[in-house]
């Protein structure tokens, strides 16, 4: 039987004192960016979040054990104002809606904490009082960590920490830009390019790696423009500028693709207001596709259904059941999506 990994094991990996792999581990302020992730990768490698998982299920039996009562319970959950991570977002705020609506159903409450998160936050709530937490979208690992390390349930919809085990939500991302690409490429679209940042959102990069597989299903060369894979949505002005400029490198090297598949809606309105202003007609010219039919502007975009409202109601199942069964196993649900074709595709030209 192994060895319980120790803090100071992992101190002396990474030549740091036992102090500062204790904040790091904890989630707490007083190290930097860097030497926390020197830290987690370090004790990733040694096994410490393995065992740590096992740990965390039993302080969440004990918590369950401890705090059963006819009372009515709260759950918190956790939107960081990250990027475009807002309640008031179309996509976020639908998981939120259907989060609120399997709550009231259960009987039970709930709090939506948005601000920064800062060390002092969850001490200040009383713990003694939650079901557990439920943490929408991308959430950093310091946070991740913290609130495992409270003891108590949590599920991650739309994310998934890869040091953390937890049990998480989302949609099929990958097979659903696989279907939507394979659709394109079915058009006789052969000359394809991928648009959005793909490095932070763990639903991004599925979609990008659906995108790539339906490639090579086909037999189809990638020849991916890098840049296009750094535009972000966060500020739509800035996005159609880049955007905009990339359309323009694109024909001026004669590689205008004839589909854009998009992160996103909102990735897809940016590319096609772009494509207009350049005198661009889609789909006449370039067809364009998004995901999460969010009905952006009225452009009747060519998309993938997201079940948002069911994320939400879902995550709240999930929670209780991790409350009432604090050992089983970690459960990661896919929701199916449904292709929904519109305005924005059609054969190529040519």
């Amino acid at each position: 039987m192994s060895s319980k990994v120790t803090l100071q094991q992992i101190a002396d990996t990474v030549g740091l004192s036992k102090f500062a792999v204790s904040r790091a581990l904890a989630g707490k302020s007083g190290v930097t960016p860097v030497t926390r992730d020197k830290i987690i990768e370090a004790a990733t490698k040694l096994g410490y979040f393995s065992q740590h998982s096992k740990s965390h299920k039993t302080k969440t039996k004990d918590r369950s054990i401890q705090s059963a009562s006819p009372a009515k319970k709260v759950i918190a959950v956790v939107i960081p104002n990250l990027r475009d991570q807002t309640k008031d977002n179309p996509y976020w705020g639908k998981i939120l809606e259907g989060i609120t609506e399997s709550v009231e159903k259960a009987g039970l409450n709930m709090i939506i904490m948005t601000e920064q998160l800062s060390d002092h936050l969850f001490s200040a709530i009383n713990q003694k009082g939650l079901l557990g937490y439920i943490c929408v979208g991308f959430i950093p690992t310091q946070i991740v960590l913290e609130i495992s390390n409270l003891g108590l349930p949590f599920v991650l919809v739309d994310h998934e920490d890869p040091l953390i085990p937890s049990d998480s939500i989302f949609m099929n991302n990958f097979d659903c830009t696989r279907q939507l690409t394979n659709y394109l490429i079915g058009l006789g679209h052969t000359s394809l390019q991928f648009v959005g940042d793909t490095s932070i959102i763990r639903s991004y990069y599925d979609r990008w790696k659906g995108y790539s597989a339906a490639l090579v299903d086909n037999g189809i060369e990638s020849r991916q423009h890098p840049d296009l894979l750094k535009l972000f949505d966060l500020r739509p002005e800035k996005v159609r500028e880049a955007a905009l400029n990339q359309i323009k490198i694109l024909q001026a090297k004669n590689q205008l693709p004839t589909a854009f598949v998009c992160i996103n809606d909102y990735m897809a309105s940016d590319m096609i207001h772009s494509l207009q202003q350049l005198g661009l007609q889609v789909p006449r010219d370039c067809s364009v596709t998004g995901f999460d039919d969010l009905d952006v502007n009225s452009l009747g975009i060519t998309t993938i259904y997201s079940a948002k409202n069911s994320l939400g109601s879902r995550a709240v199942e999930m929670l209780q059941r991790r409350a009432e069964n604090p050992e089983s196993d970690y459960e990661r649900i896919l929701f199916a999506g449904r292709m929904i074709i519109k305005k924005t595709t059609s054969a190529p030209r040519n």
